[in-house]
């Protein structure tokens, strides 16, 4: 088994592993990841809105303009391998409503770039084996200039209930 390194632009590190000369496997990593601000109050109950805020953590110190906006899109997955995009319910209706796409702002108390989500999800999780959902930064001319890569967030299995009493309950037991 080889590995190597590479720098380029001084900001993204590429290492390729070589596997008995078979395989090529060029992994990517990170400078910056999202995160979100607080945890979500799971498990979420169907038809009504839950806010969340993502916020961009910078790992490497590598200097981010202020003036900057970036674009972030929250999207519903199903938990169970092969992951598949959700995007209507089984009633044939969108699944998310709300602000699924949103720009940054900066925000100087956190001195970091945060999102804000406002959404709501139109279907139970039975019905979909479990729901993952993925936040993800789209690419902008200053993250192409710079080099930088922005790794999205994931929160998986996420439990969606019907009634708000049962949500409640569940909440209480954790």
């Amino acid at each position: 088994m080889n590995s190597s390194i590479c720098l380029t632009n001084d900001y993204s590190i590429h290492k390729t592993l070589t596997l008995s000369g078979s395989f090529k496997l060029d992994i990517q990593e990170y400078s910056i990841k999202l995160k979100l601000q607080e945890k979500l109050n799971l498990p979420l109950c169907k038809g009504k809105y839950f806010r969340f805020q993502v916020k961009l953590y910078n790992k490497s110190n590598i200097p981010i303009s202020r003036k900057e906006k970036f674009i972030f899109e929250a999207k519903l997955y199903t938990s169970s391998k092969p992951h598949r995009e959700v995007t209507h319910s089984m009633n044939g209706k969108d699944i998310l409503k709300g602000t699924t796409i949103v720009e940054s702002s900066y925000d100087e108390k956190l001195n970091t770039h945060i999102g804000n989500f406002k959404l709501q999800i139109n279907d139970v999780s039975s019905h979909f084996t479990g729901f993952n959902l993925l936040v993800n930064a789209h690419k902008n001319e200053y993250l192409e200039k710079t080099g930088l890569n922005v790794k999205p967030l994931l929160v998986k299995e996420i439990l969606v209930m019907s009634k708000e009493r049962i949500c409640q309950k569940l909440r209480q037991n954790k």
